[in-house]
């Protein structure tokens, strides 16, 4: 599997739908590591696919825009969001004071899959007729 370029992250905030009443704001810090850790996870064909939604953060914004995305792209993301969760769980730092801060952190990436699993693309599955 082909792992492509760093990620642009510094620090991030998730933009979704107004209905979902999220805001990465109040929890910029896990959600930078979220998006970053994510980022790590995306084979280097899929970050060309989610380039444009991180592509705010190379300019000095610190917000990812999943709104774009179609559904196979959307669930990509949120794939791959678990899986960097289950590493990072996995793989627990050994420091007290970073474990203290990856357990916060979780809590809110469990926060975020679950708003991600919410939203309708997440389980929209497209019919083909042949």
């Amino acid at each position: 599997m082909e792992r492509a370029r760093e990620t642009p992250v510094k620090s991030a905030r998730y933009r979704q739908s107004a209905n979902t009443g999220f805001s990465g704001s109040s929890m910029s810090i896990a959600l930078s590591s979220i998006v970053e850790r994510t980022w790590q996870h995306l084979t280097a064909q899929e970050q060309r696919l989610l380039t444009d939604s991180y592509a705010s953060l190379e300019h000095g914004f610190e917000v990812i825009d999943l709104n774009d995305l179609n559904e196979d792209c959307f669930r990509i993301f949120c794939e791959r969001c678990s899986a960097a969760l289950a590493h990072i769980k996995a793989n627990p730092p050994e420091n007290e004071l970073h474990k203290d801060l990856l357990e916060g952190v979780a809590d809110c990436w469990d926060d975020f899959l679950a708003i991600l699993r919410n939203d309708p693309r997440f389980n929209s599955r497209k019919t083909h007729k042949h």
